[in-house]
Order: C-alpha cells, then sequence, then structure tokens
C-alpha cells in the first residue's frame, strides 16, 4: 500500500529515450520482463499571454484605476504573470521615463491557464502622470527564456490640472462641429423658407418636388449628424465628471445642453424631415379646387396703407367653417387693416411645408440656445484653465530649479565643456526644458492676448501688459542659455524667480465663476454639486474595489502586499471623509434634515460600511470581508442616486414630442456615470397565458361521450 518513489536519471536532449522499469519486492521475487516505457521529448513552446483593456481609454487621470484583463496560458505550466509599464521617452515631456513592474499571479508547474481582471493606477503605483506603455508578461519554467511580452497599450496619464486643459481642447473642438451642424441647419432652413416662399405653380412643378425630397433627405442626414456629436459630448461629460477640477455648474449645464440637442437630433429633426416627405408628395391646396355648390362673387380688390397681413390669402383654411355661399351686391376688398388682438393668433397653417418651416424655427432657436450656455462653459474654462496653465509652469520652473541642484556640487565653478559628462547631460537636459517652457509661455501669452480681446477685462489685460513688459518669453528662453554655460546658481536664481512670477499671476487671475456655482435645487432635489460629489465618491469606491481584488492575488509577496493594503487604507479613509463632508453640506441646506432624511440616512449607512472595510484594510486583510464592505457601500451609494419613481420627469416636458422645458426632480447629469441608468425602475406587467388558450372544436357526440367517461372516474 505504501507508494515508493522511482528514481530517474536525467533524460538527454534526444527526441525518443527509451526507459526499462524494474523491481524487486520485498520476498525476493522479480518481474520476468521489464517495463518499457518511452518518452518522447517535445520542444517548450514560449508562454501565450494576452492584454485588453476592458474600458479603453487613451487618457486618464492618475487617480483613475484603469481596467486590463490579462490572459495567459503555457503548455508545461507556469511560474508566474504580471504587468509592466514604461514610460515613453520625450526630450522634453519625459527625459526620465519611469518603469516598474508587478506581479500580478503566481504560477506552478501545473498550472496551464493564469490571469483574469488586474487594474492601474498610477497614484497608488507612484508614477508620476507621463505616457506610458503596460504590457503583460509572463515566465514558464524554462531556465533562460526570461520574460515573454504582449502587444502595448498606451495611455496617457495626466494629473487633475492637465486633464482640465486637455478637457478644455476637447471641449471647443467639439463645440465646433457642432456648430456646423447648427450652421447646415441654417443652411437647410433657408432654402425651405425660399421653397414655402414660391407661387403654388411653381411649387407643384417636379423640380421643385425633388428639391423638396432632397431637403428632407438632408434634414434626416444632419440629425443623424447631431446623434453622433451628443454622442461624442456623452464621452467628454464622462471624462469631466471625474476631474474634481471641474465645477458642478459646468458639469450640469453641459448636460442639460446634451439633453436639448438630444431630444433635436432624435425627435425635432426627423419631424422636420417627415414633414418634408409629406409636402414633397402632396399637391398645394392653394390651387383653385372645384368646391360644391360655389357661386361666384363679385369683388374688386384695393391696396391701401396698411401692409397686407402675411395670411391673407389663407381666410378660408381646409379646417375652417365655409360661410353661406350666395350672391349679393357688388363689394369693395381693401388689402391690409389692423392685426387680430393678442390673444387671438391667426390660425396656424396646416401644409405640411409650413410647418416644417415652424419646427425648423423652433429647434434652431433652442440650438442657438445651447450653443450660447456651451460658450459660457469655454469662457468659465478658459478663466481656470489660465490660471492652470500658470500654476503648471511655474511648478515646472521649480522642477528645474530642483534638478540643477542635486548637480550642484558636483558642477559648481567648473569652465563650460570640462565638467563630468552625467553634469552636462542633466544641464542638458535642464536646458532643453527650459526651451519648452519658453515655447509653451509664448502660446500662453498668445492665447492670453486672444482672449483679452475678446473679453476685455482688467486683470487679463494687466497680466498681459506685464508679460509684455518683462519679455518672460525670451528671458525664460534664456535660462537655456545660462544652464549650458555651466553657471548652475544663477540658472537655480532665475528659475525660482520666473516660478514666483507665474504663481502670483496665476493667482491674480482668479475669481467667482460665472456659472460655475450651483444653484440650490428644486424643493425636493439635491444640488447637482452634491450629486456630482456622490457620483465621484461612487466611481472612487468602485476603484477601490477592483484594486482591492487585484492587491488580493498578491498575497503571497508579503512586503508588497503590506504597502498595497496600506495605500488602499488612506484611500478608503479619504473616501469615508468625503462622505461625511456630503452629509454636512446635505444638513446644511435649507430644512436639510426634514427634506432629504433618507438621503441622510443613507449616506450614514455608506459611511458605515465604509469604515468597516477601512478596519479590515487596517489589519491588513484584502479577502471576501473586505470586498463584501465595499460592495455594501457601492450597492448604498447606487440606492442613493436612484430617483423616486413618482416624481414625474422623462416624458418630454412640456410638449411631449416638441422637446419643452419639462420638469424633473433629477439633475441632467444623474444620467451619466458609472451607473447611466439609475433612474430606471421596475415596473409591473400582467403575465399572459401562451399555451393552452386556444382548442380544436370536438363534434358534440365526442364531447358526450368524454363527459360522461370523466364523470363515470370522478364518481368512482
Amino acid at each position: 500500500k505504501d507508494i515508493l518513489p522511482l528514481q530517474f536519471e536525467r533524460f538527454g536532449s534526444v527526441d525518443r529515450e527509451l526507459c526499462r522499469l524494474q523491481w524487486q519486492d520485498v520476498l525476493g521475487l522479480a518481474a520476468r520482463n521489464a517495463f518499457k516505457v518511452q518518452v518522447n521529448a517535445v520542444a517548450d513552446r514560449q508562454p501565450e499571454v494576452q492584454l485588453r483593456a476592458l474600458e479603453p481609454q487613451a487618457v486618464v487621470l492618475d487617480t483613475d484605476a484603469v481596467k486590463f484583463d490579462l490572459q495567459s496560458r503555457d503548455d508545461f505550466g507556469l511560474r508566474q504573470v504580471g504587468l509592466e509599464w514604461r514610460g515613453v521617452p520625450d526630450p522634453v515631456n519625459n527625459p526620465e521615463p519611469q518603469t516598474g513592474s508587478r506581479i500580478v499571479e503566481t504560477g506552478s508547474p501545473e498550472l496551464l491557464k493564469a490571469g483574469g481582471q488586474t487594474v492601474f493606477c498610477a497614484a497608488t503605483e507612484h508614477v508620476p502622470a507621463q505616457t506610458l506603455e503596460l504590457r503583460a508578461w509572463a515566465e514558464d519554467y524554462l531556465d533562460g527564456r526570461g520574460r515573454i511580452y504582449s502587444s502595448p497599450i498606451v495611455i496617457h496619464v495626466m494629473t487633475a490640472e492637465q486633464h482640465a486643459v486637455w478637457l478644455m481642447e476637447q471641449l471647443r473642438r467639439w463645440a465646433g462641429t457642432a456648430d456646423d451642424v447648427y450652421e447646415e441647419e441654417m443652411r437647410l432652413h433657408d432654402v425651405n423658407r425660399q421653397i414655402r416662399q414660391m407661387a403654388p405653380e411653381q411649387f407643384d412643378q417636379p423640380t421643385v418636388r425633388r428639391q423638396i425630397e432632397q431637403q428632407a433627405a438632408a434634414e434626416k442626414a444632419n440629425g443623424q449628424r447631431l446623434d453622433a456629436v451628443v454622442m461624442q459630448g456623452e464621452d467628454l461629460i464622462r471624462q469631466a465628471m471625474r476631474n474634481r477640477e471641474i465645477l458642478a455648474g459646468h458639469v450640469e449645464t453641459w448636460a442639460q445642453g446634451l439633453q436639448k440637442l438630444q431630444d433635436i437630433s432624435q425627435n425635432r429633426m426627423p419631424s422636420v424631415s417627415r414633414l418634408l416627405s409629406q409636402a414633397a408628395a402632396s399637391r398645394s391646396s392653394s390651387q383653385p379646387q372645384p368646391k360644391g355648390n360655389q357661386v361666384p362673387q363679385i369683388t374688386d380688390v384695393e391696396s391701401g396703407f396698411n401692409p397686407p397681413a402675411d395670411n391673407a390669402a389663407a381666410q378660408q383654411q381646409p379646417g375652417n367653417k365655409p360661410a353661406n355661399s350666395r350672391l349679393g351686391l357688388p363689394s369693395t376688398v381693401v388689402q391690409g387693416g389692423p392685426q387680430p388682438p393678442p390673444g387671438q393668433p391667426p390660425p396656424a397653417a396646416d401644409q405640411p411645408m409650413d410647418q416644417s418651416v415652424h419646427q425648423q424655427a423652433d429647434l434652431l432657436a433652442e440650438f442657438l440656445k445651447v450653443r450660447e450656455q456651451l460658450q459660457m462653459i469655454l469662457d468659465d474654462l478658459e478663466d481656470s484653465t489660465f490660471v492652470k496653465r500658470f500654476k503648471a509652469a511655474s511648478r515646472e520652473q521649480l522642477a528645474v530649479a530642483e534638478s540643477l541642484n542635486r548637480n550642484l556640487y558636483d558642477g559648481f565653478g567648473v569652465q563650460q565643456g570640462k565638467a563630468a559628462q552625467p553634469v552636462d547631460k542633466a544641464n542638458a537636459s535642464a536646458a532643453a526644458r527650459e526651451t519648452a517652457q519658453s515655447q509653451k509661455l509664448r502660446i500662453i501669452q498668445d492665447d492670453l492676448q486672444a482672449y483679452a480681446d475678446r473679453r476685455n477685462e482688467a486683470k487679463f489685460v494687466r497680466i498681459l501688459q506685464e508679460m509684455e513688459d518683462q519679455d518672460a518669453v525670451t528671458k525664460v528662453a534664456a535660462i537655456s542659455d545660462v544652464i549650458r554655460s555651466n553657471r548652475t546658481g544663477e540658472s537655480i536664481s532665475r528659475a525660482e524667480l520666473w516660478a514666483d512670477t507665474l504663481d502670483r499671476w496665476a493667482e491674480e487671475l482668479v475669481s467667482p465663476s460665472k456659472c460655475g456655482q450651483c444653484k440650490p435645487g428644486k424643493s425636493a432635489s439635491l444640488p447637482p454639486e452634491i450629486i456630482l460629489e456622490v457620483m465621484r465618491i461612487l466611481e472612487g469606491e468602485m476603484d477601490l474595489r477592483e484594486q482591492t481584488r487585484a492587491a488580493q492575488k498578491a498575497i503571497d509577496e508579503t512586503e508588497r502586499w503590506k504597502q498595497a493594503t496600506r495605500q488602499l487604507s488612506a484611500a478608503q479613509q479619504s473616501l469615508y471623509e468625503r462622505t461625511s463632508d456630503v452629509i454636512t453640506d446635505i444638513e446644511a441646506l435649507p430644512d436639510g434634515l426634514e427634506k432629504f432624511g433618507r438621503e441622510i440616512a443613507l449616506l450614514e449607512a455608506v459611511g458605515n460600511a465604509m469604515g468597516d472595510a477601512w478596519n479590515l484594510l487596517q489589519k491588513p486583510q484584502t479577502d471576501g470581508p473586505t470586498i463584501a464592505a465595499e460592495t455594501e457601500a457601492i450597492e448604498l451609494l447606487l440606492q442613493t442616486r436612484r430617483a423616486n419613481p413618482r416624481s414625474g420627469g422623462g416624458g418630454g416636458g412640456s410638449s411631449p414630442g416638441g422637446g419643452g422645458s419639462g420638469s424633473t426632480d433629477q439633475a441632467a447629469l444623474e444620467h451619466f456615470g458609472p451607473d447611466a441608468d439609475a433612474a430606471a425602475v421596475v415596473q409591473e406587467r400582467g403575465v399572459q397565458q401562451t399555451t393552452g388558450n386556444t382548442s380544436e372544436d370536438i363534434p358534440t357526440e365526442y364531447r358526450e361521450g368524454i363527459d360522461a367517461f370523466f364523470n363515470a372516474i370522478d364518481g368512482r
């Protein structure tokens, strides 16, 4: 019954090996013939490894947890699989790219497949903002093979300030695309108005009919184009919701504009297109039509000083009740006359062409309002991003000064060209950074010049004048020449001086935003800024849960695992404090405790769940109970975000199908974010019988016999 170990010598490198097994039992008996085993040697193939982004994003914040799917397989067993990141080198923006890696899963000789979902967070891995290449890697047990890598995935990691600047540029391009759609709609509207003004005999010509059909097709295509613009805007607004540097009022105004554009593209433009198609298919009712019992009239038309009414020719509309037909004395009709009272508007035209022109004019007016709102957002973002750009330039000057200070003693006092090679290399890198900064400063000055011309505000004009008087661009560029001449002390002094100057300019630009601060919500609604903060906390907790799962896989690496849990614990504590701040903000609202008692109770429960997760991470512990506590917090946050099913809204506004202003207790930004369908309501529905509800007719004599048979059974 005991299992005896067998010992073999190491096989050679031949393709085939024939082994003979001999044994002898405790009684001395041996097998008559040896047991033959033939071993066929097969070359060990290299592992296969793939990395796929679950939510492809080219631009991410340094605090975002980017999710990946890592899969690897091997023919004889995997030793370990992991994730590696490498900074893309750039002599100006990234002169010292960072590299790093971590183990995602530890394998074994029997493990042929490994991997799963993993996350990467630049802040957690202490990777500064830069462009990164991420690759998955795998190792097997073949000596000397090393790591096998997957195809790289490139992401651009940005700080909140950099992301805000990038987002403003994207918003400006998106607004330009929306303007193109608006200009095309204006052109179509002008053509439709010209067609409507044609005489009835021209309106019924085949060429005009074809032109109207072309207008209907162009209107449909422009609506589809606007629909694509709306989809791009939704992606951008989700980016903005993740950045805490973007004010909640901006996001809410943007979301409201997107909803209006979506209504225009999906409802109002298709309606105009259908009316144009009907106009192309119908004949003009302005032509004289034979009517029954029509009596001729004897009238004389005279012109007058009063301008003729626009609808003078439409005195007898198809829907109006006709006057009694009688032959009377000759009469004279004078054109023009007083307009009807404001309370008695003239009857609306029933012709499809007239309706299409009127509806198109209404949607253009709504489109124009959205453009004005977007321009306000751009203006306010440009206000804030000038601040961020000056702040970023100031930090870059300090970074150059710090890099020069590290090599101060190695090259201080040495003549140009005689310093050690590391010193020359560091000086060349710092000089290149100063040259690049002078170019960026030139761009900032040009943008500030254009912006000051448009806004004509004193603070922009004053700072622009200071930049020109101090010749900021030239003097910053001159620092690079000083660095190359190895005058390190003077270079540090100049860089720090310009760091202070740029930071002062940024502070002087700070002013209250015009549309970024939210007005209080309706009587039963939370302000958009609170809703946006709850959504950001929700996304942060979801990212934290994914990072907790990833940390659990690295539990075998004790030191790395403990370090990860400390970071996760700090992140959980930060989310808990932000949740407490939200509760305080809600209680500070007028009658906040009475109106939002349910929301406060839910958020307090969220805080309790977060506290449990924090305690478990402090132990440290990253297994099931921690995941469960984080999941409870996420579920409660989602419940906090859900709308009241009885609150109305979603009905298309005051004029369903026409894009009215509407009435709802939801902020527009609630339709975006990690739980985009938060307003979904489970509705009761009746279940109908689908089988057994029909039967073939049975003859009467058969039915009587069957009934008698079952009655006899029941009686038994």
